[in-house]
């Protein structure tokens, strides 16, 4: 089949694959060419320019965002194979989502105007809402640490406090950043996608 997104744990043990936007298969980074579990996806996952997957940092669930005019996702349980929709009345669209420090208590999505929201996922319930200023596509994000690092078409790199979600830190690249990365210490991020910038790697003072 067609991979369409892929992730890693952190601890880089398993590989999760989505095939031809249908299913989902976890295997073993030792032993690749065996499925260790496959789930049958309730909505066929459409490829798109920006993430939209993420696995968590141990493994157990993945987030499967609907892209363009879906203001949906799924959180995918991977220990009992059940499947979770989140419907959104904030967000337009769903896109680079994101577990809050990998962990599994809190994802982060993303939306075509700018907007984000936080989800308790055990509630299902949103638990913080806002727009970035120049309203435009979020393409990526990633967290650790409580930094939690946006991408937007805007060319902007935010960071913010996932204590009180305050935006401490904005730089502009010439890149529209389609993929975004936080190294463990915090010292970089990596910054990727469509510009003249192809990849900057930038050291967080």
């Amino acid at each position: 089949g067609r991979i369409v997104y892929c992730d890693f744990d952190r601890d880089f043990k398993n590989i999760v694959l989505v095939i031809d936007g249908k299913s989902l298969q976890m295997r073993s980074l030792s032993d690749v060419k065996n499925v260790k579990k496959e789930i049958a996806l309730d909505q066929k996952v459409e490829s798109m320019v920006f993430r939209s997957m993420q696995l968590s940092a141990n493994g157990r669930l993945c987030v499967l965002t609907g892209g363009h005019a879906q203001p949906y996702f799924y959180i995918v349980d991977f220990e009992n194979g059940k499947q979770h929709k989140f419907t959104s009345n904030y967000l337009t669209d769903s896109n680079a989502p994101c577990f809050i420090n990998g962990e599994t208590e809190f994802v982060a999505v993303g939306d075509h105007h700018g907007r984000i929201e936080i989800w308790d996922i055990a509630k299902k319930h949103p638990v913080k809402s806002w727009e970035t200023d120049e309203k435009k596509v979020i393409t990526s994000s990633a967290c650790t640490h409580n930094v939690f690092a946006v991408g937007s078409f805007d060319q902007t790199l935010r960071l913010y406090d996932v204590k009180n979600w305050n935006c401490f830190y904005t730089k502009r690249f010439n890149s529209e950043a389609y993929s975004l990365h936080l190294t463990k210490d915090l010292r970089y991020v990596t910054f990727a996608g469509k510009g003249g910038d192809k990849c900057e790697v930038l050291e967080i003072e």
